[in-house]
């Protein structure tokens, strides 16, 4: 499988696909009410930075449809805001691929916050199916870079 560098056009036609894919899988009643996850990469490689010298992306899950934007929602119920080159362990760990994966994904966003390399706000968990397939499925199309 095709890994891209994540804010690359290529990355985002991934996770275009991804989230329509979620979508269309997911359980009716987990959609019934709108979720969106929003987020900020600072200091994003100059070629991939869409907000002046970040990187922001939007993805929205609804019954109705949802989708990718390349924008900031400080509304989200759920706010990534963090450093793109300290990310990269995050953004590229298959959780799946290791024992105690989610628990190593944890430790990694934990160090990060401690460290002041990123924050997280979440007013709302993600539904479920959407919250276990998420992010090892764009993970898994993600390189360094």
């Amino acid at each position: 499988m095709a890994q891209y560098a994540c804010g690359s056009a290529e990355w985002f036609e991934r996770l275009r696909e991804i989230v329509a894919d979620l979508i269309r899988e997911a359980p009716s009643n987990e959609l019934a009410t709108p979720w969106v996850m929003s987020e900020r990469y600072t200091d994003a490689p100059d070629r991939i930075a869409n907000a002046g010298r970040d990187l922001t992306l939007t993805i929205r899950f609804q019954a109705s449809g949802g989708g990718v934007e390349a924008t900031y929602d400080p509304e989200a119920d759920c706010q990534i805001k963090w450093d793109y080159q300290a990310s990269t362990p995050i953004t590229t760990l298959v959780t799946a691929d290791q024992e105690d994966g989610f628990a190593a994904l944890e430790g990694l966003l934990q160090e990060l916050i401690v460290s002041g390399k990123a924050r997280l706000e979440v007013r709302t968990p993600p539904p479920p199916y959407v919250g276990a397939l998420l992010h090892d499925r764009i993970a898994s199309r993600t390189r360094a870079g």
